[in-house]
């Protein structure tokens, strides 16, 4: 029956490979719609692994420290700080601005603000990280490059460090300035903060604070793009339907060209189970072929997103997989017609 399979593919191989091409456009988005939904969730992981705290002391009945605006008194920090339990304690600003001085218009950032020396550590791809005020440290993404002068909120801020793959809220570019900076624009100058991040286990706080682990302010910067992801998620499962349709489709019609084909080998003996298994296999070779084709097409258009966006092995190998099962699901559509077929009438039509 391979062989059969394979003179069939031959045969027919002008009609394979307009479904091939199809499958593969509709699986490429299926997996680059994966990965995008991925990489907003490994975008939080790395921003919140960012600040390298075991704990986070928040407001109270507050989100978290990335969704919600309620500032606490930045001096809290030196009060947890002498705690038994605690290492180390660093007062954080996280918010949303747009600066001037990269392009043209405004450039949206998000803000990340601390006092050095203290939990905040970053690591920098070139330069070295803001030390004083009126220097900050940006993302790649920017397009900013080191000695650049930028302008946020009216505090002029000189670029000493670049950042790889530092980004929020689906995309948004880091900045990290100092807290002092960072207070002058957003809390009128006065010893606020958003946060105050802890090495270590605060255990008496002040009334209103509350500890927040790193779990917890990961689904606090994740909840904004719940709706997205979800979306994404739909998109995928509507897409995976239409590969199926298109392979189901061929199989169809593969199945209606080959019915005198089917009645002749059941006359000849052949089994409905060999006959069945070579109409599942050519959806399935369909739809592995598509899904090899949309894998290279895919890699091709990562460069395309805006968002740094990866393509990952398990990725790939789940794509070949669920492959496998939509072109067998697929596949099945013909098999009916395998099953119902007359032997009786294989040669009616030489009579």
């Amino acid at each position: 029956m391979l062989l059969v399979l394979a003179r069939d593919l031959q045969w027919r191989w002008r009609r394979i490979a307009a479904g091939v091409i199809a499958t593969a456009l509709v699986l490429a988005m299926t997996l680059l719609l994966g990965a995008l939904r991925d990489s907003f969730v490994a975008e939080t992981e790395r921003a919140v692994a960012f600040f390298a705290a075991d704990a986070w002391i928040v407001p109270d009945d507050t989100a978290g420290p990335f969704t919600s605006n309620s500032p606490i008194p930045a001096a809290v920090a030196a009060e947890v700080q002498t705690q038994d339990d605690v290492r180390d304690a660093t007062p954080v600003a996280i918010f949303r601005h747009a600066v001037r001085g990269i392009g043209p218009e405004f450039t949206d950032v998000s803000i990340v603000a601390y006092e050095p020396g203290g939990v905040v550590s970053p690591v920098v791809a070139d330069g070295r990280a803001p030390s004083a005020s009126g220097e900050t440290v940006v993302d790649r993404s920017v397009g900013a490059r080191l000695g650049q002068r930028i302008t946020l909120a009216g505090v002029e801020l000189t670029v000493v460090g670049i950042l790889d793959g530092f980004t929020m809220y689906g995309g948004t570019p880091g900045m990290l300035v100092t807290l002092e900076d960072a207070q002058r624009v957003a809390y009128g100058g006065e010893e606020l903060a958003s946060a105050i991040v802890v090495k270590g286990t605060p255990r008496d706080l002040p009334k209103g604070l509350v500890v927040d682990t790193p779990a917890q302010v990961r689904e606090d910067l994740r909840r904004p793009l719940a709706v997205v992801t979800g979306a994404l998620g739909v998109l995928q499962v509507l897409l995976w339907l239409v590969a199926a349709a298109i392979v189901g489709l061929l199989a169809y019609l593969s199945s209606l060209d080959r019915q005198r084909d089917v009645t002749v080998f059941k006359a000849l003996g052949v089994s409905s189970g060999r006959l069945v298994a070579g109409v599942l296999a050519e959806g399935v070779v369909t739809a592995v072929l598509g899904a090899a084709v949309g894998l290279v097409l895919g890699m091709v258009l990562v460069p395309l997103f805006p968002i740094d966006v990866v393509v990952s092995a398990g990725q790939a190998a789940a794509l070949l997989a669920l492959a496998v099962l939509v072109g067998m699901l697929a596949g099945s559509l013909g098999v009916r017609r395998v099953l119902r077929a007359d032997p009786a009438r294989a040669f009616a039509s030489l009579s």
